[in-house]
């Protein structure tokens, strides 16, 4: 994972695209963006692994991101693929403390975290 710079403008221009945060005001939009970094993901990295401690909501920027868990025969089922404006992990942050399952980048993404 690397970090690129973003501006506070197009980070806020971003969050504006997720359904989460569409409605907020511009000062309540900009304290968001003030406490969120961009992110960037090669093809096949790992934003989180299930059962790791949530560590922040992911808003993909571009590119997809899917989400999976894997059965005790190494099999892979992906439960949903997220998009431009679509969060990412937001269940571990509203309704547990924990990732419940693995997000990983299909082809290069940034996401917002």
């Amino acid at each position: 994972m690397k970090r690129p710079s973003s501006t506070l403008e197009e980070r806020g221009k971003w969050l504006r695209h997720c359904p989460l945060f569409a409605e907020l005001d511009s000062t309540d939009l900009g304290v968001v963006a003030g406490l969120s970094s961009l992110h960037s993901y090669a093809a096949g990295e790992i934003l989180f692994h299930g059962g790791t401690p949530a560590g922040g909501l992911h808003v993909v920027v571009e590119g997809l991101v899917k989400v999976c868990r894997y059965g005790t025969d190494g099999r892979e089922q992906v439960l949903h693929l997220f998009g431009p404006g679509e969060p990412c992990g937001e269940v571990a942050l509203f309704g547990g403390r924990t990732y419940p399952a693995t997000a990983q980048a299909v082809n290069d993404t940034r996401t917002l975290c």
